[in-house]
């Protein structure tokens, strides 16, 4: 360079992306002298990178969005650097449509240019498709702003967007139904709209044979459309029409009702239609009846509904020449329908008569009777029924007509009538009287009857029931009685059978096996007594006992139980026991008693058998001695009175010892005298001995005073039986009295006299 001379050269800085916000760097500038390299000089140079900063806000919160509409979120940013900026603007992707529009929504955009200290607005638009959504749907998307002078300073904020909360139930209010055919019947359908949003509904019906519609709640005009508020609900109605033809008995009918919400979500619901199952059958207890000219006969006919609804049937009579009417079951009244409820049986009767002239034998008229169902009238139910002019022909017979019956029992003879005619023949029955009571069962023997209706070629059985009396019948007793059939149809074709009933021969013996005894009062005896059936029946007999003061039972054989009969089987023999008890007091000393014994047959109460019994109770004599005599006691001196029992009877027996009476003091020993005694044992003939012991006191006693007690002995044998006997004491006499000298002086032994 020329001196004084000033040139000029650039220092060029290149910033590289990525320097932060507001950096700065300084460097040193070395000039030095090519010419003097000790001439150098420095300058230091410093660059700065602008300070970048802007602020993003959403000025509108998170929406809620019905299916098909679209919003506009708002956002502002401000641009709070010291220069101008330009920003990027771009968004995450979401499952709706969004798109990011300037402030006037005219145009989208991807950046935005905000000077320095102002702020600019814009748009980001959400679309909500119409279809392919879930109730209750959310999406969100999150949007990004870049400064382009700097993109290490952005901005992001999220969006959040759901759909409305709509919800609705349906409900099928009555439930499915069951209507007869070529009826209508209306379904009361309730739509509750639950979502938080009105709501409007699209009505649909799928599948199903029969005719329906969609009405109104007032059924007064066909929707396909319902609109409910949020929260309320509303009804419509679903008409079933049932076709009057070509549907099958029971049939049932399914259709599924679509409810579609503007909301693009939907429900369904199942209806099911039903018509009734009329399935019935009719019976008839006889299809055939035969009868003779101008008689009548009633068919029975039952009509069984065995549907589940109730259900009237209309009667019909097709075909025949004769007469014939169809009548009530209940008073005879002519029908032609007949109610019969689910489940149920009614009956009915078909009269049918034989004209009473131009009839021959073996003429016939058939009809048929038609019943349909007024629920599906196609439904019906035929029977043919069939009255003819039979022959009468018949046999009748017995297996037995001799039989043996107790006494007050029955029996029943089985007569059997064989039909051989061709109809079905009613037989009137009689029995003769005699001396048992009759009468006329049915086979069963459960009801009394006067005839018996036979159907062709098959056999009837009845009962003529003989009843014999239990009184005034006697032993080996015969009856007879004839019993008759007469048929209806030919009173003059009579059959008879002769019955004849016996009693049994009833014959028996009763007497006593083991023999009469000794029976001690207080004990009891029991005799075997044997009953012997000597006769041609087994037999019962009722036992009893008559007369006797004593105490009676009748027992069985052990002797373990009471028994007040016994059966004997015929040539054989029955034992039983009849039991004595003798009482233990107010018994005589040889006291006996007697009773009868009856065997009354329960084959012939007419009949009794009888025998005796007689006991007896000992007889008891004895006698009681004092063997000393009064003896002279001193007093505080004891004495033993020796006393003999000497058993004049014939049985052993035992002595209670008493003692009665006296001052003194007593005691009964034995006659040893070491021990007491209350009771002695004499064997029959034989003494035994004890004493009475007596002692008198020191003090109290007067002088020669004298002392009797009784000694009483009863018998343990019979203690109606006592005897008695006394023991008498003395004390000595004592005294003493002044005589003159000129009488005599008697002195006692040890005594001085002065």
């Amino acid at each position: 360079m020329g001196a004084g001379i000033t040139q000029a050269f650039l220092v060029k800085v290149l910033i590289p992306k990525g320097v932060p916000n507001g950096s700065s760097e300084t460097i040193t500038l070395h000039t030095e002298s090519q010419a003097n390299r000790s001439i150098t000089q420095q300058n230091q140079i410093t660059t700065s990178t602008p300070m970048f900063a802007f602020s993003l806000q959403k000025l509108t919160g998170d929406t809620t969005l019905k299916p098909g509409q679209s919003f506009n979120y708002s956002f502002v940013i401000d641009n709070t650097s010291s220069g101008d900026d330009t920003y990027s603007l771009t968004k995450t992707t979401g499952k709706w449509s969004y798109a990011i529009r300037n402030a006037t929504n005219t145009a989208n955009i991807n950046t935005i240019s905000v000077p320095s200290g102002m702020t600019a607005s814009f748009l980001v638009n959400v679309s909500v498709p119409i279809t392919q959504i879930s109730q209750n749907e959310i999406d969100a998307i999150t949007l990004n702003v870049v400064s382009l002078s700097n993109d290490s300073v952005y901005a992001k904020d999220g969006i959040t967007t759901d759909i409305s909360s709509y919800g609705f139930t349906i409900q099928n209010i009555n439930g499915d139904a069951t209507i007869y055919s070529g009826q209508t019947h209306n379904y009361i359908i309730q739509l509750q709209n639950t979502g938080v949003a009105s709501d409007t509904y699209q009505l649909s019906v799928n599948g199903g044979t029969f005719d329906y519609s969609i009405r109104n709640a007032s059924d007064s005009t066909n929707i396909h459309y319902l609109s409910v508020d949020s929260g309320a609900t509303k009804e419509f109605i679903i008409k079933v029409a049932a076709p009057l033809t070509d549907i099958a008995n029971g049939q049932s009918d399914t259709i599924t009702l679509t409810v579609d919400s503007i909301a693009n979500f939907s429900k369904s619901l199942t209806i099911l239609t039903a018509t009734p199952d009329c399935q019935f059958s009719m019976t008839s207890t006889t299809t055939v009846a035969s009868l003779i000219p101008g008689d009548s006969k009633l068919f029975q006919i039952s009509i069984n509904n065995e549907g589940q609804f109730d259900d009237t049937y209309y009667l019909s009579i097709l075909g025949g020449t004769w007469a014939y009417s169809i009548l009530s079951a209940v008073d005879n009244s002519v029908i032609d329908s007949l109610f019969v409820g689910s489940n149920a049986t009614e009956t009915f009767n078909v009269s049918a008569t034989v004209p009473s002239s131009g009839i021959s034998v073996g003429d016939s008229d058939t009809i048929d009777l038609l019943a349909s169902s007024a629920c599906t009238p196609y439904v019906i139910s035929q029977v043919a029924f069939t009255t003819y002019v039979p022959a009468i022909s018949y046999t009748m017979q017995t297996s037995s007509n001799n039989e043996m019956v107790f006494l007050g029992q029955s029996y029943g003879y089985r007569i059997d009538i064989h039909n051989l005619g061709t109809r079905a023949e009613t037989y009137d029955l009689s029995i003769s009287s005699a001396e048992f009571s009759y009468e006329l069962r049915n086979d069963l023997d459960s009801a009394t009857i006067q005839s018996i209706t036979v159907p062709p070629d098959a056999i009837k059985t009845y009962l003529a029931k003989v009843t014999v009396p239990t009184t005034g019948v006697a032993n080996a007793q015969s009856d007879t009685v004839t019993t008759s059939a007469v048929p209806q149809g030919d009173a003059s074709d009579i059959k008879q059978i002769q019955l004849v009933t016996t009693t049994p021969t009833f014959a028996a013996t009763i007497h006593q096996v083991s023999p009469s005894g000794i029976v001690y009062p207080g004990q009891s005896k029991g005799y075997l007594m044997q009953i012997d059936n000597t006769g041609a029946s087994m037999d019962t007999y009722s036992l009893s006992i008559v007369g006797g003061k004593w105490e009676y039972s009748i027992r069985n054989a052990a002797d373990i139980a009471s028994i007040d009969t016994v059966t004997v089987d015929s040539g054989y023999t029955g034992v039983f026991l009849v039991k004595a008890e003798v009482p233990i007091t107010n018994v005589a000393n040889g006291d006996s008693d007697t009773v009868t014994i009856n065997a009354l047959s329960q084959g012939n109460n007419s009949i009794k058998y009888t025998t005796q019994i007689t006991t007896t109770t000992p007889t008891f004599s004895y006698t009681i001695t004092n063997l000393t005599q009064t003896p002279k006691v001193y007093p505080g001196n004891s004495y033993n009175h020796e006393v003999q029992i000497e058993n004049t009877g014939i049985n052993d027996d035992a002595y209670n010892l008493l003692y009665s009476g006296g001052e003194f003091s007593y005691v009964i020993r034995n006659l040893e005298d070491y021990a007491n005694l209350d009771s002695i044992f004499v064997e029959a003939g034989a003494t035994n001995s004890f004493i009475v012991k007596v002692i008198v006191p020191t003090t109290g006693i007067s002088n020669a005073q004298s002392d009797t007690v009784t000694i009483q002995a009863v018998s343990q044998g019979n203690s109606v039986v006592k005897n008695e006997n006394q023991v008498i004491t003395q004390t000595p006499e004592f005294g003493a009295r002044m005589l003159p000298f000129h009488l005599k002086t008697m002195v006692f032994l040890q005594w001085t006299l002065q």
